[in-house]
């Protein structure tokens, strides 16, 4: 499923949505992401400055990809360079 998103307050609920429909209370997902449940419930209530690499590592604790649709008017070429430093970061040598 696909849904668009436009703040750290929309993501807090889907990630509770999901939490809860796994059967996880705050404190289980905080242990099991590497995050305190203080870190959690602050995420899960929109709080704006909660740290992005945190809120990855409890995403994908809940199995949560997050894709990003970029603009059209990106060229193949600027397609191929985002790729390529991407590939760099990854260690990925496609």
């Amino acid at each position: 499923m696909n849904i668009s998103i436009n703040n750290t307050r929309q993501l807090g609920v889907i990630a509770k949505k999901v939490r809860k429909k796994q059967s996880l209370d705050q404190s289980s997902l905080g242990l099991l992401s590497g995050n305190g449940i203080t870190f959690v419930s602050n995420f899960e209530n929109g709080k704006e400055t909660v740290e992005i690499g945190r809120v990855f590592r409890l995403l994908e604790t809940l199995g949560i990809e997050v894709h990003l649709d970029l603009p059209a008017t990106l060229s193949t070429q600027d397609e191929a360079d985002l790729l390529a430093a991407l590939n760099l970061l990854t260690g990925d040598s496609q």
